[in-house]
């Protein structure tokens, strides 16, 4: 229920965004390691709490996942919210009174998405894509000792992290919108597919990931990052041509079940070699 990849690359945004600032303490016991924890805690307390509110929805889409195949029940998986969101608070105040405010914010922010935020078309895309990218801020700032501080520590390479982070997102967000389709519709659910058409939401997708394309050499172009840029960020431009032409096809919902899950998947791969492109080749380091 957790999510264990996902939480993965949470911890990862984190570190790269720390990474991306010039002499970040990235040594065992590190604040920015605490920082990884306490993000990828509120993350899986969000994934837990999304499959208790959309537990009836997994059943037509998702009848394996633990709630709806019997394999847990609601009270253990409040207790297992409880825990994480008490842990992330307990961690991030090891960290600053910023980090620790960061963390009721955005835990906040995603049990509203889960509640409410997810059913208005779009708006709920945004706050997932607001709040994945913040994880990359969450440990640019990690090494910072007071708000003084924090404006050196959102340099170019962050904000560019931030960028394609929250496009990618948005765009992955958007994509299992249309995955859900069914079931979604059983809950009448206003998502973007069932309020646009889902011709439409497949080109909003597709703008979302046409714009992303379009800043990834901006780093090497504009940012003096080196070569070695784009070397490591070229599978993640190949996924990202693939999911343009994916989302550029005629189909109905059931005729795309399979090419929505594939342009889900590479979104992802998209995002973690973006970010190792960027961490790995940054002129900070």
């Amino acid at each position: 229920m957790a999510r264990p990849g996902n939480l993965l690359v949470v911890a990862a945004g984190v570190v790269v965004g720390a990474w991306l600032v010039p002499e970040s303490p990235l040594m065992p016991g590190s604040s920015v390691l605490f920082a990884a924890c306490a993000a990828a805690l509120v993350a899986a307390a969000a994934n837990i709490h999304n499959d208790v509110v959309d537990r009836g929805i997994d059943a037509i889409n998702r009848p394996d996942r633990p709630l709806p195949a019997g394999h847990t029940t609601i009270r253990k998986s409040w207790v297992a919210i409880l825990a994480t969101v008490v842990g992330a608070v307990v961690i991030a105040a090891t960290i600053s009174t910023l980090h620790v405010a960061l963390v009721v914010v955005i835990a906040g922010l995603l049990a509203g998405y889960n509640m409410v935020l997810k059913h208005l078309p779009l708006i709920g895309n945004v706050i997932v894509g607001v709040v994945v990218s913040t994880t990359i801020v969450f440990g640019a700032l990690a090494p910072a000792p007071n708000v003084v501080e924090v404006g050196t520590h959102i340099t170019a390479g962050v904000l560019v992290a931030v960028l394609f982070a929250f496009l990618l997102t948005v765009a992955r967000e958007v994509v299992k919108d249309l995955q859900d389709f069914r079931g979604d519709a059983a809950h009448e659910s206003r998502s973007l597919p069932h309020t646009a058409g889902i011709r439409n939401t497949q080109r909003i997708a597709w703008g979302i990931v046409a714009v992303a394309v379009c800043i990834v050499p901006l780093p090497y172009v504009y940012l003096g990052f080196p070569g070695l840029y784009l070397v490591v960020v070229f599978p993640a431009a190949c996924f990202l041509l693939v999911v343009l032409v994916t989302l550029a096809r005629d189909s109905d919902e059931a005729g795309q079940v399979h090419g929505y899950g594939r342009a889900s998947t590479m979104l992802k791969l998209s995002m973690v070699f973006g970010l190792a492109a960027l961490a790995l080749s940054s002129p900070s380091l």
